[in-house]
């Protein structure tokens, strides 16, 4: 067990950074709050695996006869669900000349994990069943499955030269997207915050790998090897506020006999599953191909325009006339917004979407297209998210939910049609790998249906401008040309200028001379409605501007993207391509 405590004073962060949480004891601060690598708890350990504590021991008979993957999650101790934002990593430490075949495979938010459904019981008692890793706070239900909280950026890497490793590297970032959360469990450390596999290859020598965190914060980086940040933040820098971190140790070759164990167990990744069996202690390792779970994709009868760049469908493919009608189950009416882009690969987008009759709702956080959660500005109808699929190049989608929403329609409302759509008259952009914008958007429009409504209309369809805007008066419009045409960029005129600015620290957005999580919350909550935010300072923009930089003009998500990756090492700031 390590306890990291540094002679520095404890930092307090600006109110408008910090999360409304509710705490659940009296105090309002924990005075320690701890990061620990141990088994992932809910998965089966392969034959010849155990685990007890901080300590997983391989027998000599399982590492002879194959590789060993043992799944290890990261899990967060504290009293007081107050948490902003965290940071933390990890690496393979031995003494043994085999420890740089030591691989790590990290898995994010959206990926599938089990083979098939797995049942959880979570803090009230309940059940709820999925094949992705159940996080230590997030949400379930029968629509849109579990979906967990916060934003997520989560890598893993051969080695890490900046994290201060050549061996395997994992690294995590997590904000709690500016709202409130509650542990799914009864205790914060009852589910993980996050899971990878490390594979020990078939042969490796015997001895003790250590799963560590990287502790580099005595170099010259900027970065902190763990940060967790609430009302103080709980890092090597915090006088008063302890951060224990309790390393993994795998012990190789000191495990009983495989055959003195009654378990047979699988280990899953995305796309396959390999399952060990031994008979009379010999193994063999099958690997079979595994389906990609649940699909959340429509039926297959919605309208997809051909080779489009990109649409957005708001209309029901399993209603006769296309139209949302209420649920007779739940008595509510639900909307699912497709999304479809062929050609090209998405890597961010947000978007504001119109709904006639003012009614309100919810969008709830998953993105199946993407992969992604959500972050919304419900009371806008806004969505803004970054694709995790592709490692960071985006990917393609053949229709599938883009958002899952929940519209209030008011008692008394006079029956009709009621359209929703994408809201013209605001900001909305998404992102293409590389760089770019695009200039069209395929818009197929929707309509609500209260009462007994079924006479069809004209779903025409609509091109909308995707815009960024970088200030309250400054709106740019970046048009991306289609291959043989020409590319053209508008820039209105503008009084503000960066003559007087300071030089950029890239990724600093809210100026504290540090490039941390809450930077990436400021600078999300800006981009979703930048109305809201009239205060985020002009050096914040220049220092935010850190993908592709035009001098704080041009913010993106792929700007916020950019900083979380630069968090966990993969990138550095600034990002030019």
């Amino acid at each position: 067990m390590k306890k990291l405590v540094s002679a520095a004073t404890s930092l307090v962060m600006a109110a408008t950074m910090v999360g409304a949480v509710a705490p659940v004891v009296a105090s309002a601060v924990d005075s320690s709050k701890s990061l620990s690598y141990l088994a992932y708890k809910d998965a089966t350990l392969q034959e010849g695996v155990t685990a007890n504590g901080s300590t997983v021991t391989v027998s000599a008979d399982a590492i002879a006869a194959g590789d060993v993957v043992i799944p290890v999650g990261l899990y967060i101790g504290e009293q007081t669900h107050d948490l902003v934002s965290f940071n933390a990593d990890a690496t393979v430490k031995s003494d043994s000349a085999d420890v740089k075949k030591v691989k790590f495979k990290a898995y994010t938010t959206a990926d599938t994990y089990f083979s098939a459904n797995k049942d959880f019981t979570i803090g009230d008692g309940s059940t709820i069943s999925t094949n992705k890793v159940v996080t230590f706070a997030g949400s379930y239900n029968k629509r849109a499955g579990f979906s967990a909280h916060g934003a997520y950026n989560i890598a893993a890497a051969e080695s890490q030269t900046a994290a201060g490793t050549d061996n395997a590297y994992f690294g995590i970032t997590w904000t709690n997207a500016g709202s409130k959360y509650s542990w799914l469990g009864a205790k914060s450390d009852d589910f993980p915050v996050a899971v990878f596999d490390v594979t020990l290859p078939k042969g490796i020598a015997n001895g003790d790998y250590v799963i560590d965190f990287c502790n580099y914060d005595s170099d010259s980086s900027e970065f902190k090897s763990c940060l967790l940040e609430s009302t103080v933040k709980y890092d090597t820098t915090s006088a008063t506020n302890d951060l224990i971190l309790n390393p993994l140790t795998i012990k190789v070759g000191d495990a009983a006999s495989p055959n003195s164990s009654t378990t047979t167990s699988s280990a899953t990744t995305t796309g396959t599953q390999t399952t060990a069996t031994t008979v009379g202690g010999n193994t063999t390792t099958t690997t079979t191909a595994v389906s990609g779970g649940s699909s959340n994709t429509a039926s297959g009868n919605s309208p997809i325009v051909d080779n489009a760049d990109l649409v957005i469908d708001f209309t029901n493919p399993d209603d006769p006339d296309g139209y949302w009608r209420i649920d007779p189950d739940d008595g509510a009416y639900y909307v699912n917004v497709y999304m479809s882009s062929t050609h090209q690969n998405i890597t961010s987008l947000t978007i504001n979407l119109s709904v006639e009759g003012g009614f309100k709702g919810s969008i709830e956080a998953p993105c199946p297209a993407l992969g992604e959660n959500i972050t919304a500005n419900k009371d806008a109808w806004g969505i803004t998210l970054t694709c995790q699929k592709g490692d960071g190049h985006g990917t393609p989608v053949l229709e599938d939910v883009l958002a899952y929403l929940t519209v209030d329609v008011p008692d008394g409302t006079p029956d009709g049609l009621y359209k929703i759509t994408v809201d013209e008259s605001k900001t909305h952009a998404v992102t293409l790998d590389p760089n770019t914008v695009y200039a069209d958007m395929t818009v197929i429009p929707g309509y609500i249906a209260v009462g007994d409504v079924t006479k069809p209309v004209d779903s025409s369809t609509t091109t909308s401008s995707a815009t960024t805007t970088s200030s309250a008066t400054t709106t740019t419009t970046a048009t991306t040309a289609k291959p043989g045409t020409t590319a053209t960029t508008d820039k209105p005129a503008t009084t503000a200028t960066t003559a007087a600015l300071g030089t950029p620290l890239y990724g600093d957005t809210n100026c504290d001379k540090e490039v941390k999580i809450n930077d990436v919350v400021l600078l999300n909550k800006w981009l979703n409605d930048n109305k809201s935010y009239p205060d985020m300072s002009e050096q914040g923009k220049l220092n935010a501007d850190c993908y592709n930089p035009k001098g704080g003009k041009e913010l993106t998500a792929e700007d916020s993207d950019a900083i979380i990756k630069s968090i966990v090492h993969l990138v550095t700031l600034p990002v030019n391509k």
